[in-house]
């Protein structure tokens, strides 16, 4: 797509052993995924 922001880091290897923080946005900030509860 034409004007898109790329969203990988240049010359970063992807395939490599990594650990990855991921950030989900959903519509209406619905809970699709389940819920964080903290222990008490």
């Amino acid at each position: 797509m034409e004007g898109r922001k790329r969203n990988r880091m240049y010359g970063f290897d992807y395939s490599s052993d990594a650990i990855y923080f991921i950030t989900i946005c959903t519509k209406d900030k619905i809970h699709h995924f389940g819920r964080i509860q903290m222990e008490k």
